[in-house]
């Protein structure tokens, strides 16, 4: 009878043992997750006043989120007066992803900062158009080069005295 109880001790420890293994596999799972959406999500400062959030690969819903969150986030802790998203590493663009950067585009401009769009290359610009997307009000440039060269004039202007702001 002792060895039937052993058994079937054995079998409820060893159970429970990998339920706890597969709990902890999720978890490690779920944080690498959450570290590769950070490192996938990377908002620089590159001046005073001014952050670049360089976007690469695919865009899905979740990255989208990320991405908006961490523009949001980024954008008030560094007191921004312009952010620059960069689409040049984003291999194709769909509604998903232009309606995010409306979205964001939109969000970042209700807390004060600029925001400039850049890596828009002629296949992305062909799709936004044939998609019907509205970019009216959200400034855009071809690379991140010349995105930078528009956030220093804006951001210079910003930071100019009112009386003293010229166009």
């Amino acid at each position: 009878m002792s060895a039937v109880a052993n058994d079937i001790a054995l079998g409820i420890v060893r159970k429970r043992a990998e339920e706890d293994r597969e709990r902890l596999q999720q978890e490690i799972i779920g944080m690498q997750r959450s570290l590769l959406a950070e490192l996938s999500t990377p908002l620089i400062p590159i001046r005073d006043g001014i952050v670049v959030m360089p976007l690469i690969g695919t865009m899905n819903e979740e990255r989208a989120a990320q991405m908006l969150e961490t523009l949001l986030k980024g954008v008030i802790a560094s007191c921004a007066r312009v952010a620059i998203v960069d689409i040049t590493g984003v291999p194709a663009v769909d509604a998903q992803v232009a309606n995010m950067l409306i979205l964001a585009a939109h969000a970042v401009k209700l807390l004060g900062t600029e925001i400039v769009i850049t890596g828009i290359r002629a296949n992305v610009a062909q799709t936004l158009v044939r998609l019907g997307v509205d970019l009216q009000g959200i400034v855009s440039r071809r690379d991140l080069k010349s995105g930078i060269e528009h956030a220093e004039k804006l951001s210079s202007r910003m930071t100019r005295p009112k009386h003293d702001q010229r166009s």
